[in-house]
């Protein structure tokens, strides 16, 4: 899921890097979140954080199991 924080979305458009902004680097406190609203997300976009970026029989805990 952090990869996909960083990874999804370019840079200028990532909720993580405008939230890391927002309170770390200006300390504004207020980020510019895109969409705006809970209400305007798409679900789809939403769905790929929980993807894993791994093939199942590659995924580096496979054998944990």
């Amino acid at each position: 899921m952090v990869h996909h924080c960083f990874h999804l979305r370019p840079v200028a458009d990532s909720d993580t890097v405008e939230g890391i902004r927002a309170l770390a680097v200006d300390k504004d406190h207020t980020p510019n979140w895109k969409p705006a609203r809970v209400e305007d997300l798409d679900l789809s976009e939403a769905a790929r954080f929980f993807e894993s970026p791994w093939p199942s029989d590659h995924h580096p805990l496979r054998d944990l199991g």
